[in-house]
């Protein structure tokens, strides 16, 4: 997939969710950063902290003797990932509020909103004007790049109030095509499918930019549940299944884990998950950017269906036709035991990959 830069040079502001304690989030926003970049783009993430991910709402919140005890380790997360974010990626000053922003956006040829659930009022507690640029004069261009309502459907007040501020936008495209549906059931036209930014870049850029030398020995199997876990015991019967028919020790990122695991990544930065991912044998996750890094690695994979927002994972495996690996329960013994042809899913994705750059080039260029 060869990227040819634009001609003319243009400046780009992203609204995306790059401040989340997650490793799949800060990866996305650096994956479109990095995708931009080799588009002859200058590109800025603007640097919205929403009240929820602040450390005083976190304070606020706590309302339980676990989320007391481990608020230590919410501060050292914060710590890691925000020298994350300050190394990895180019951020505008901090905004706490859309007034603030109105008052002082930095100027851009292009405000795009970018990638992740950043249209999931659920998951961001409102319908945040900020993450569709509403404050901004409609003569200003507005695009959206795989961006995500991480559900299938939305209230009608809700929908009434999206298709308003999208109107404006002269290039749209989503992460998922129950998102497409959405927007296409609006009347919006020309909303474009495209992939995740993460899966844009191959898995020698993964490495050459953030992986090293593997900080895990031996094989093993990497079991990623960092939340919205339906049941745990689906979880852990899982596990003692892939693990018992590989012969695989047991290695987890998570902050709350119940596993008995060989070790335990209980804190863990962006560089960290991208590692064991990318050496692991095999993989069991109920995420999405789990599912995501599994398949552009090429590993053998399980995906327990989580507790909510499973459409995009299930989008997602339907684009490279692993529905397969996709379990509402235990995983299935027979299906552990098939082995996925990567060379099928390899020419699906990079079909996908020119698809995305060609809709990145159209809606940057016109």
């Amino acid at each position: 997939m060869a990227l040819k830069n634009m001609n003319t040079r243009k400046k780009i502001i992203i609204v995306t969710l790059h401040s989340v304690i997650n490793a799949g989030s800060a990866l996305q926003a650096f994956a479109t950063e990095y995708i931009l970049a080799k588009l002859n783009c200058s590109t800025t993430i603007l640097n919205y902290i929403p009240y929820r991910l602040t450390l005083l709402s976190h304070l606020q919140n706590m309302d339980s003797l676990k989320q007391l005890l481990t608020f230590p380790g919410y501060v050292i997360y914060s710590i890691v990932y925000a020298a994350f974010r300050k190394k990895n990626l180019h951020l505008s000053r901090r905004f706490y509020s859309i007034r603030a922003i109105e008052k002082n956006c930095p100027e851009a040829d292009i405000y795009m909103t970018g990638s992740d659930q950043v249209w999931n009022s659920a998951y961001n507690t409102k319908l945040d004007g900020v993450y569709y640029w509403e404050f901004l004069r409609n003569n200003e261009k507005k695009i959206s790049f795989s961006s995500s309502f991480g559900r299938s459907e939305l209230p009608q007040d809700e929908a009434v109030k999206v298709k308003e501020m999208l109107s404006s936008y002269s290039h749209l495209s989503v992460r998922e095509h129950s998102a497409q549906v959405i927007l296409e059931k609006m009347g919006l036209e020309n909303v474009n499918l495209t992939l995740d930014p993460t899966l844009l870049l191959r898995k020698d850029e993964w490495k050459e930019t953030l992986i090293g030398k593997p900080i895990v020995e031996n094989p093993y199997l990497l079991v990623y549940i960092p939340y919205n876990v339906s049941q745990w015991s689906d979880i852990e019967e899982s596990v003692k299944l892939i693990s018992g028919r590989t012969g695989l020790k047991v290695v987890t990122l998570s902050v709350w884990n119940t596993i008995n695991a060989d070790k335990c990544f209980r804190i863990f930065s962006p560089q960290t998950f991208l590692n064991v991912f990318y050496y692991a044998e095999y993989i069991l996750t109920n995420s999405f950017h789990g599912t995501a890094f599994s398949i552009n690695f090429n590993k053998q994979f399980a995906v327990i269906q989580p507790k909510e927002y499973s459409t995009r994972i299930e989008n997602l495996l339907n684009i490279v036709s692993l529905k397969r690996r996709y379990f509402k329960g235990v995983v299935n013994r027979i299906i552990l035991d098939e082995i996925i042809d990567y060379d099928s899913v390899n020419t699906s994705l990079n079909m996908e990959r020119e698809k995305t750059i060609r809709y990145l080039k159209t809606a940057i260029s016109k």
